[in-house]
């Protein structure tokens, strides 16, 4: 991209970009996850559609209540006390939790009908547009855009990216990309939506609306955990991106600063690729939200595991995020080696 082409703010996107957000977040979500008013059977296959002599495979699905999923209710127990107790320190006033070991399906949900406001991990559905882009046009990966200046923001962030843009300079879009993800820097990411065209998302939606059936996050600015997720399963699965294109995705969270939430309670020698949010609201910024998602790379056993929580200090948040990973990673250290059909 010369810098002739270098285009101001595309007038669709809005300062904050809900809007891109809630297109960019219904993108996974239908039918990775059953929808909590459907009745589904205890095991269902997920297949994409859309073709006359093939019916790819997606995802397989469990229910919650199947027996293998039953296995991890004292991992499920000891999770929803710990909830409970941050509650009762005022640590947390809502807390919710996704679990599941990537490569058996095995999985357990708690408050999964809770709604969070994502903030940055939103960032990761964005990293996926535009790593289809690049699919599509390599060469975009090198293009190059100049930074006039940042984006004015409602609230300045509680985690702030080491590293910044500088005016003036230019950047191609795989740094941008590395910044938006590394150091959650959301210039980086308002720079990478205004490349990306309003008529390749509409027809991106339509491509993925044939695939998933349930519905976007209310308000494009909602969702819940389960829903969250999906948006690292669709990495780890390669179901979405190539495969050259969602290890790329992956190798970038690995490398993510925030160091305050999962992996808090991950030994350091065990790889995570993680996103975390945060989010301030309330006539006096009072409240707050902070989540942390990703794979945790356990040998041989990776998992998924994706906290969002709300309180009143993102000190004590962030303690929450840590206890629950340990919690789950000591469950799975104990367990997943052995035999034996339990965890705990």
């Amino acid at each position: 991209m010369s810098a002739d082409s270098q285009k101001k703010f595309p007038k669709w996107l809005t300062p904050i970009g809900l809007l891109l957000f809630g297109v960019v977040a219904g993108f996974f979500l239908r039918g990775i996850f059953p929808h909590h008013a459907r009745t589904i059977p205890q095991h269902q296959e997920i297949r994409e559609g859309g073709y006359s002599y093939i019916n790819p495979l997606v995802a397989c699905e469990s229910s919650e209540d199947a027996e293998e999923n039953t296995q991890l209710k004292a991992m499920k127990g000891k999770l929803e006390k710990a909830i409970e107790d941050q509650i009762k320190r005022k640590w947390t006033t809502d807390a919710a939790v996704y679990f599941r070991l990537l490569n058996s399906g095995r999985w357990i949900s708690i408050k999964s009908n809770d709604t969070f406001s994502p903030g940055s991990l939103l960032k990761v559905p964005v990293m996926i547009a535009v790593l289809k882009e690049e699919e599509r046009r390599p060469s975009f990966a090198g293009d190059k855009i100049i930074f006039r200046a940042p984006t004015p923001l409602g609230a300045e962030p509680n985690y702030k990216p080491s590293k910044k843009l500088e005016a003036g300079e230019s950047y191609t879009i795989d740094d941008l990309l590395y910044r938006m993800i590394v150091y959650s820097d959301n210039d980086a990411m308002y720079l990478l939506m205004a490349t990306l065209d309003k008529k390749f998302y509409e027809d991106l939606v339509n491509e993925l609306n044939r695939e998933f059936s349930v519905p976007p996050p209310q308000s494009g600015d909602y969702m819940t955990v389960e829903e969250y997720a999906a948006f690292f399963r669709v990495l780890f699965n390669a179901t979405y991106l190539s495969k050259e294109m969602s290890e790329k995705a992956l190798g970038l969270l690995v490398k993510t600063e925030f160091n305050e939430g999962l992996n808090g309670g991950v030994p350091s020698r065990i790889p995570i690729a993680h996103k975390f949010g945060e989010r301030v609201y309330g006539r006096n910024n009072e409240a707050k939200q902070l989540h942390d998602c990703g794979i945790v790379y356990y040998p041989d056993h990776p998992y998924l595991l994706c906290v969002m929580t709300t309180g009143t200090s993102f000190e004590y948040l962030d303690d929450g995020i840590r206890e629950i990973s340990q919690i789950v990673y000591e469950g799975v250290d104990r367990t997943t080696w052995r035999p034996a059909q339990r965890l705990y």
